[in-house]
Order: C-alpha cells, then structure tokens, then sequence
C-alpha cells in the first residue's frame, strides 16, 4: 500500500511540473510575441473577440 502511495505521489508530483512548465511556455511566448509581460491580460484572444 506505501509503495502504491509513493507512485501516486511521484505521479502527481509530475503532472504538477508538467503543468507549471506549460504555463511557464506559455507566459514566455506571451512575453516575445507581445510587447512587454505587463500586457499578459490583453495577450488573450477570447477577451478580444468578446468586445466586438
């Protein structure tokens, strides 16, 4: 039962790096394509459409 716990554990453990990594990306390529990193909020698309 430990055993199956520690693999759960490691299991979650990486899914939570795989997911800070993948919003790490995305912040970085928010930050090259946009014109500074103030600008995250405006970055997204949908916020864009939703006003015309």
């Amino acid at each position: 039962m430990t055993k199956f716990v520690m693999n759960k554990r490691k299991f979650v453990a990486l899914l939570l790096g795989l997911l800070v990594a993948f919003l790490l990306g995305l912040a970085l390529t928010y930050n090259f394509h946009g014109n500074s990193g103030y600008k995250f909020k405006t970055a997204i698309p949908f916020e864009e459409g939703s006003g015309k």
